[in-house]
């Protein structure tokens, strides 16, 4: 690759000093278990890495503090008790994408 396409790129990668969080995009990560919580956090972390302004851990209440304790303090948390909670999240709090599945335990809450 050329020297000028590198620079190129990278300027396109360069944050505007007026721009905020939300012009980076919000993910929403339903993930992890009360036995495989980072999954959740290991997402969460490659979210932000990868320059979203925000990333939300929603997970089941069982295995909140754990998930805290473990997790970046830039993460925030939603505990959702069915997914109807999921849903009004996503609409109320400017969510752009949703990942779902990393460590969840298949079972009739999951569904």
């Amino acid at each position: 690759m050329e020297k000028s396409a590198i620079k190129s790129f990278v300027k396109k990668l360069e944050r505007k000093p007026e721009s905020h969080k939300y012009n980076y995009g919000h993910i929403l990560v339903v993930a992890g278990s009360k036995f495989m919580p980072g999954a959740g956090i290991l997402s969460c972390n490659a979210v932000l890495r990868s320059g979203a302004g925000l990333a939300t851990y929603a997970l089941s209440e069982d295995f909140l503090l754990p998930a805290i304790c473990a997790s970046k303090p830039e993460t925030i948390f939603f505990a959702y008790k069915k997914s109807a909670d999921l849903l009004n999240y996503i609409e109320k709090r400017k969510v752009s994408s949703v990942i779902i599945g990393p460590g969840l335990v298949e079972g009739e809450k999951t569904r």
